[in-house]
């Protein structure tokens, strides 16, 4: 079996090879690494085998098959979750000690040479966040919302192993010289937040705060301004509020790297969709842990027993930031999902695109109405998506001032229907709107949500 490195699962500069084709490498080995004075992160190989290919973007190795012809979804599961049937499994092999194990005298040193990065989507290396020492009054904020729809890994991850997390977590606030953290986390996650007090029960360092139960409740501005009282700029950084925000899985893989020396060769995930696999029967989803990096997307699904005939489209990711994956793309760093959509609804009407920068933007919606066979009338950014970073940001994440203009403006370019990308608040004022219009409105997480057994993004003030 080939497992593909992408050199880039990074925010920064790509990642440069140092092996050679036909050399053979060992599971942890590191196979490219960070631009010296760049910011980057090392890349390791999740496999023993032999380097087969090195190209400008990715390194191949051909996986001694077998060492990892093993899988998962067996008849015997732990359920975990609240609301919605999450089942847990952990990659066979996954936790074995079998990996080259990193060297450093620091935390900081541990986590840069393990290669850690962001793992909630982003991506930015790990080691660069923690690298500044904040100052007196300075907070680590465990972001722990997992705010997506249909996402559980996270949560999953605290039932089972809230030690893990928290072990990561000190270590992180040693890095920056924080006295507290604080792990920010919705109070619907009933039993997560039970493992997390049993787990501190004798600390007075960490405490819990919880959350709005709304999409984008885990956008790190949104959590800076819930935990700390203070809405950042669109261009600002945690930094500037005195506090670092850590996602779950990053907590853990920071503890693996100081406690067990053990290198990032390893991503939890999300499935959750039409797999064939009888724990998705009744739209139920599953937190895979420890899928090792570099597999084929498709090699997963396999496992999962395959995907529904009728499945629409794959998303890598959480269902409002997703994009769409192929069944030959490579796990990586940054996956947080694999959810098979069901097919797309056919758009009757014309559509008007209102993009959202805490949700689908201008090209995840001109390719979703492409896929709905449906016809642009025009399009618009939601009033607070701003410029910031070469992106777009929400100016408040989470509290939209309404967006009748933008609805309006659509309806007199033609449109007598609306798709949107846009969170629970901004949905609420659309709907609010089109209702009055008589137009259809359609988002961007629609065919995900049905699949997963999810409610959808719609919701009026009475």
């Amino acid at each position: 079996m080939i497992y593909r490195f992408m050199l880039t699962q990074h925010i920064g500069h790509p990642a440069v090879p140092c092996v050679k084709a036909g050399q053979t490498v060992l599971r942890g080995q590191r196979l490219a690494v960070k631009p010296n004075g760049k910011l980057g992160a090392h890349i390791h190989s999740s496999v023993k085998g032999e380097v087969c290919a090195v190209e400008d973007l990715f390194v191949e190795v051909e996986a001694d098959e077998k060492r990892c012809e093993t899988g998962f979804f067996g008849a015997d599961f732990d359920r975990a979750g609240i609301g919605v049937l999450t089942s847990s499994f952990r990659w066979e092999g996954s936790g074995e000690s079998d990996y080259v194990p990193i060297k450093g005298n620091s935390v900081l040193e541990l986590i840069e040479e393990a290669g850690i990065v962001g793992a909630g989507g982003a991506g930015f290396p790990t080691a660069a966040k923690l690298s500044r020492p904040l100052g007196p009054g300075g907070l680590l904020i465990l972001n722990a919302a997992e705010c997506e729809p249909a996402l559980r890994h996270n949560t999953a991850l605290l039932e089972l192993e809230p030690e893990r997390a928290l072990c990561g977590m000190r270590h992180a606030m040693a890095a920056v010289k924080a006295a507290e953290g604080v792990i920010a986390i919705k109070e619907k996650r009933a039993r997560a937040v039970a493992a997390l007090r049993g787990a501190l029960a004798s600390s007075s360092d960490i405490s819990i705060r919880f959350l709005p139960d709304i999409y984008p409740s885990g956008e790190e501005r949104a959590v800076v301004r819930e935990v700390r009282g203070m809405l950042l700029g669109p261009d600002q950084l945690p930094w500037e509020a005195g506090c670092v925000v850590l996602n779950t899985e990053t907590a853990a893989r920071i503890a693996d790297a100081v406690e067990k020396r053990k290198p990032v060769i390893s991503k939890d995930m999300t499935l959750a969709g039409q797999y064939r696999a009888k724990v998705f029967s009744d739209r139920g989803s599953a937190a895979l842990f420890d899928a090792p990096l570099g597999i084929a997307v498709g090699s997963i699904i396999e496992r999962a027993g395959g995907l529904s005939a009728d499945c629409g489209e794959l998303i890598a990711g959480g269902p409002f930031t997703g994009k769409p994956a192929r069944e030959d793309s490579p796990v990586t760093k940054l996956t947080g999902g694999l959810l098979a959509a069901m097919p797309f609804l056919c758009a009757r009407e014309k559509l008007g695109l209102l993009a959202c920068a805490c949700g689908a933007g201008q090209e995840r919606l001109m390719d979703i109405a492409a896929k709905m066979g449906g016809e642009t009338a025009g399009l618009e950014h939601c009033k607070q998506s701003l410029p910031a970073r070469g992106a777009r940001k929400c100016e408040n994440p989470g509290k939209c001032p309404g967006q009748a203009e933008k609805v309006l403006s659509l309806y007199r370019q033609g449109a007598r229907a609306l798709l949107i990308g846009s969170c629970g608040d901004c949905t609420n004022t659309v709907m609010t709107v089109a209702d009055r219009l008589s137009m259809s409105v359609y988002h961007s997480t629609d065919g995900v949500l049905r699949t997963a057994g999810e409610g959808l993004i719609r919701w009026r003030k009475s």
